[in-house]
């Protein structure tokens, strides 16, 4: 690929692969060549494409080809890229992400289970293409207390859906303690399901 003229999407590949590829010559060039182009798009890139989202190894490849990128124009004196990606948003992902969890508890307390429901797959739309382990962690959550939420409003099969992305969440992750957590609750949701 030439070094001309590449357009957002064939320059964010070539910064990739110079990462992957641990061309550091190479990315440097890149970074001095196409500076202004790298700042416009960052932004852009750090949205997570939903091929690479389903697949933890390149999730966890692309999340670092971004702080690398970042770390490269820090080290230069410009520390643009790695602001914008610890402020996403002014308060810190995850400490909202916690505050959100315990709203949707206390509206699930308070039997209002449907608030609750808007409220988590809002979160859902949210969080989906953030990167980072803590996030992840947060997903599972979301998902399993959106299962243990559909159960109590009677919709099994949402309930079951549900648990089984925070199961799949909680494997990615090697939680075993999520893994048995919501193995049980399949087990109990889907014994329910066959009775009727």
């Amino acid at each position: 690929m030439s070094d001309t003229d590449l357009n957002p999407s064939e320059l964010w590949t070539a910064l990739r692969n110079s990462i992957e590829d641990r061309d550091m010559q190479r990315l440097a060039f890149l970074c001095e060549k196409y500076e202004e182009s790298i700042k416009a798009h960052f932004v852009e890139w750090q949205s997570v494409p939903p091929e690479v989202r389903q697949d933890r190894v390149q999730r966890e490849a692309y999340a670092e080809s971004l702080v690398t990128l970042a770390q490269v124009f820090d080290r230069a004196g410009k520390p643009e890229l790695l602001d914008a990606l610890q402020k996403q948003d002014p308060q810190n992902p995850v400490d909202r992400l916690d505050d959100q969890l315990e709203d949707a508890k206390r509206l699930i307390n308070q039997k209002e289970y449907s608030s609750a429901i808007a409220l988590l797959e809002s979160m859902i739309t949210e969080y989906d293409n953030m990167l980072g382990t803590p996030v992840q962690e947060g997903l599972a959550r979301i998902h399993g207390l959106l299962g243990v939420t559909w159960a109590l409003s009677d919709e099994l099969p949402h309930a079951i859906l549900h648990t089984r992305i925070a199961l799949q969440h909680c494997r990615d992750l090697g939680d075993q303690e999520g893994i048995d957590i919501y193995t049980e609750s399949l087990e109990k949701m889907e014994n329910l399901l066959e009775e009727g």
